[in-house]
């Protein structure tokens, strides 16, 4: 769809839809779904990238989403996601997000693994899940038995000191 078209209505489709225009009404496809327009609605595809674009309204994907250079206001739900943008809204991830360092974020983050560049700017919440954790690992006991090490080496104190042990 061209930067010059205007659709109002929902848009349906199984193939790979590139949409370059405005949109005003919701788009699924179950194909991949490139956004570099301006869309006004709820989208749904296999994977979702937006590029330059402006969206407001949620973002689902069965595998990825891709936010880069846009702007987002809505929530994102997606097995993994890369925030390279400005947004206001949620991310619920199956497995990875990663916040780049010029992302902005005011909203939630759930997922499995996040990596958040430094200079990411994030107001929220940030839930990771680790299915493999037991409260059992985090018992403090004062008695319990501290394990020794032998240690062998220099330490080093200022320049001019050198301790062998």
């Amino acid at each position: 769809m061209g930067e010059t078209t205007t659709i109002v209505g929902n848009i349906k489709s199984t193939g790979q839809l590139d949409i370059q225009g405005r949109v005003q009404g919701d788009i699924e496809t179950s194909g991949d779904l490139l956004i570099s327009g301006v869309v006004e609605g709820n989208v749904q595809g296999k994977n979702v990238v937006m590029s330059n674009a402006s969206l407001k309204g949620n973002v689902e994907a069965l595998y990825d989403v891709s936010v880069r250079k846009s702007v987002l206001l809505g929530n994102i739900k997606a097995n993994n996601v890369i925030l390279d943008s400005k947004m206001k809204g949620d991310i619920v991830v199956q497995e990875s997000t990663e916040i780049t360092s010029n992302a902005i974020l005011v909203g939630n983050i759930n997922t499995k693994e996040i990596s958040a560049k430094a200079g990411a700017q994030i107001n929220g919440t940030i839930t990771t899940r680790e299915s493999n954790l037991k409260d059992s690992e985090f018992s403090f006991d004062k008695d319990q038995e501290i394990k020794s090490l032998d240690v062998s080496g220099v330490v080093m104190e200022d320049d001019e000191n050198e301790e062998e042990f």
